[in-house]
């Protein structure tokens, strides 16, 4: 009987011509802004993009100062709620204006997601 439960439980979640659950959009823009980043590249992120990297880049916040020529890379999401905190708004802004006017070239800059990459 337990067989013939579990059997129908899985039978029910399926549906024809699904696969499961859909990807938001925003995760899959997510997930396509970090793909673009290399692996061992210096990255400057917004929290919670940076929780993604740590493990195949070096990565520190955005809202910090740059050391020497500053991170090759910049990803910073706006529309997260902890780009308030351990950074402030203002620091993450004022850091971004600090990268642009070093000439790095937006790659991404669609719906709070920004990448920037150092010439």
């Amino acid at each position: 009987m337990l067989d013939g439960l579990r059997s129908g439980a899985r039978g029910a979640a399926r549906r024809p011509g699904r696969r499961g659950p859909r990807t938001p959009p925003r995760l899959t823009a997510t997930r396509a802004l970090l793909h673009r980043i290399s692996d061992d590249a210096t990255v400057a992120a917004s929290n919670r993009l940076a929780a993604q990297l740590t493990g195949r880049a070096e990565v520190t916040l955005v809202c910090r100062a740059p050391v020497g020529p500053g991170a090759q890379w910049v990803a910073v999401d706006l529309r997260d709620p902890s780009v308030r905190s351990p950074c402030a708004t203002a620091d993450t802004a004022r850091m971004l204006a600090l990268y642009r006017e070093r000439g790095y070239r937006s790659l991404t800059d669609r719906d709070g997601l920004l990448l920037l990459h150092r010439p």
